[in-house]
Parts: C-alpha cells; structure tokens; sequence
C-alpha cells in the first residue's frame, strides 16, 4: 500500500487546469533530448530515481473525488522504472515516424486519472548510440522551465555533480496559501480588482464537446532585427513582444483593452530550482489610445510592466486569463552530456500532449538568428482564420517598430 505525505488534498482553483485542461502540465512545452553516444542505462535511470527522491513535485499523483472535484496527493516514494523502447523501421525517417505513433498514443491515454502516475522518461532507441529520451508530461504538476530543471538535474545526477538544493512544492503551496490570506496577499487582489475595473472578458466557450489541439509552430521573426532595434532604444526583447501581443490581440479582435498573464512565476531565493508549477505571474492590462504612435505606446506598455510585476505579481490566482505568453531561451551549452555522450534539445511540437484549452498560450524561443513563436491554444475559439490575424497582426505590429513607425489607428487598417 502506498504511503503518502500528505493525502486527497483539494486541488487549488488556479491548478484545477492542469487536470481539467487537457490532462496535461500547465505550459506543456514539451522537452525531449536526443543523446549521441553511449548511454548508460541503470545509471539513467539511477539518476531519475535520485531526482524523483529529491523533489517533491515529480510525486504528485491526482485524482477525482466522488464530489466532482480533483484532489492531489504526494506519495513518499516513487519508484521510477526505466521503459526502453527500440523503433522500428529501415531508416531513421521510419523510425522516428515510429516514434510520433508511440507518443501519439502515450497521450491518448492521459485522460485516465485512475493510473494516479502517467508522467514518465522513455528511452526511445533510434540505433546504436542514439536515443531520444522522451519527457511524458500528461498529468506532471510543472511549467515550462520545470521542465528544463528535470533534465538538468538528471544530467547532473548522472555526471555526479552536485545540484543546487530544492525547496518543496508542497512548501511553496502552502506559503502561497498563507501569504494569499496575508494583507499584502489581500493588497495584491485588490490591486488587482481595481486595475481590472471595466475591463470585459471578451473571449466565450463553448459548452459540451470540445476539440483537441496541441502546441505548434505558429510563426518566426528575425532576431538580428529585432534586437537592434530593442537595443537601440534600451528595451528587452520581452517587453517587445509582450506589446506585440496586445497589439495583435486588440486589431484581431477589434479591441482596444486587452488582459494578458504573464508565466513568469517567481524562481527565487530558495525556489530557483523548484520543480512545480508557479502560479504567481503578473497580470499585464494595456488600453491602446488610436491616435498615438505604435513605438510611443510600447514605452508604456513596457512602464505599465514594470508597475504591475510590482503591484499585480498573482497572476494565476487571481483568475482565468484568456491570454498568456511565455518567454524562454531553452539552450543546452555544448558541455551539457551524458558522460562523454553530446545532448541536444529536440524541438518538435508532434511530440506535445493533445489539450483542451481555456485560452491561448503563446510561447517565445530563441533559436540562432530567430525569434520561435509556438502556440497552444482553444481551436473551438481560436479557429485558423482568427490564428492567422493574429499571427499577421503580430508580425505588422513588429514591423511598425523596426521599419515605419504607425498609429494604433493606422496599424489596424492593415
């Protein structure tokens, strides 16, 4: 019989998602690495067993009472498994087509709470010294750079070097709890509150049966260019793109108000290498004035930024977001082996979990001389017709800063 920590604990409003969302972690940005070399396999997966052991975040198993609502527990111990699995085909192209069919139903069984464990680590041989080892995310209470943390700490494990310690998520959890009840925790909701004061979610979903998605590539922009520009006039990149959206969003939309979280969860302190999903981003509400210059309104959505992250730094628990975007720059430097074996990340929206999402998630990579742009997002709303405005909004709005400057008026002529 299993032992637990702690046992059939109501799942918190702003996690509810990760079960009734798609069965799958939160971000799902789906991170599998393929290693060129040999592999030790009982060491693998002696290193797993040491992460599992060490962080609490990776023993969260779920289910759904007889009440209709979902509980968490987190088991003492886990005990991790190594599943090899040799493709089958005549050439890689067939193998790795092989793979896509393997993965494909791995998650069509993730709606099935009742196997309490469905995360998991497959070791997908691809021939001799060459083996894709695959992150199954279905269920795994994590976010996307989690999901980074998971395989550093297992290549750390591996090499025998030491790990930065982890703080629990069971205690991050509870402090998010406490300081909830807090008055600053109280400050920050009604901060909230009243800078969300008029604003109407504009967004309405369905009922009944939904579709099915998965995060893909939505589109690329040149990074070169919009560094130098960003650089120029003393912006990040981040700040860029977090306008971008609005922008795209308002003309697609015909809006001129829009709410967007950002998945920015705090990673400090004692939690820099937490594994869990942090539910404190900061909520960003930028109203866009038609008559003014594109470039001019950037600087305010950048300051208006900056007052939020400070004064509206609760992001999730504050309430449903329709859109979110997530920044990352997910690299894996040379050194970063299996023993002597080289790893690279493998970049493949195919390998992410089917979903039903309540919103759009916009995630941004960096790659080379490029700016990724991967989505994940509700197709019963966000049919490909509405995608592609804002897509093509996207794209106009960041060609309004770098070529031919517009008003806000202008742009959504375009």
């Amino acid at each position: 019989m299993s032992e637990f920590v702690v046992e059939k604990v109501l799942l918190p409003p702003e996690l509810e998602h990760i079960i009734v969302c798609g069965n799958d972690n939160y971000i799902s940005t789906q991170l599998s690495l393929r290693v060129k070399g040999e592999l030790d396999k009982k060491r693998f997966e002696q290193s797993v067993q040491k992460v599992i052991d060490e962080n609490d975040g990776l023993r969260f198993v779920f289910e759904k009472g007889s009440d209709g609502k979902y509980y968490y527990s987190v088991l003492k111990e886990l005990k991790y498994d190594l599943v090899t699995v040799k493709l089958v085909g005549n050439s890689e192209e067939e193998k790795y087509t092989d793979l896509l069919a393997r993965v494909e139903k791995y998650h069509s069984e993730a709606d099935d709470l009742n196997k309490k464990r469905i995360w998991d680590i497959v070791l997908f041989e691809m021939g001799e010294n060459d083996t894709i080892l695959f992150l199954r995310t279905d269920h795994l209470i994590s976010d996307g750079e989690s999901n980074a943390l998971i395989w550093a700490k297992i290549i750390a494990a591996y090499n025998g070097m030491d790990f930065p310690p982890s703080a629990s998520f069971l205690e991050y959890l509870d402090e998010m709890r406490e300081f909830d009840a807090s008055p600053e925790g109280q400050q920050l909701m009604q901060n909230w509150k009243e800078k969300s004061e008029g604003y109407e979610r504009f967004i309405k979903y369905p009922t009944g049966e939904r579709k099915k998605s998965r995060l893909g590539q939505m589109f690329t922009l040149n990074l070169p260019k919009l560094g130098e520009y960003a650089r120029k006039n003393k912006i990040s990149l981040f700040h860029l793109n977090l306008f971008c959206l609005h922008a795209s969003i308002s003309a697609a939309f015909g809006r001129d108000d829009t709410v967007i979280c950002i998945a920015n969860g705090t990673r400090t302190g004692k939690y820099t290498t937490t594994i869990g999903f942090m539910t404190n981003g900061t909520l960003s509400r930028f109203k866009f004035d038609k008559n003014k210059k594109m470039s001019d309104m950037l600087i305010e959505c950048r300051n208006n930024y900056f007052e939020a992250d400070k004064k509206l730094k609760m992001g999730y628990r504050a309430e449903p977001c329709d859109f979110q975007i997530s920044y990352q720059n997910y690299t894996v430097p040379k050194k970063m082996s299996f023993g002597s074996s080289p790893t690279e990340l493998v970049f493949d929206t195919r390998l992410s979990p089917l979903l039903t999402r309540q919103f759009m998630l916009m995630a941004i990579f960096e790659r080379g001389d490029d700016l990724v742009f991967w989505g994940s997002y509700d197709i019963d709303i966000f049919t490909s017709e509405v995608v592609e405005k804002i897509r093509k909004y996207y794209m106009a709005a960041a060609d309004c800063l770098t070529d031919e400057d517009k008003t806000f008026e202008e742009y959504c002529k375009l």
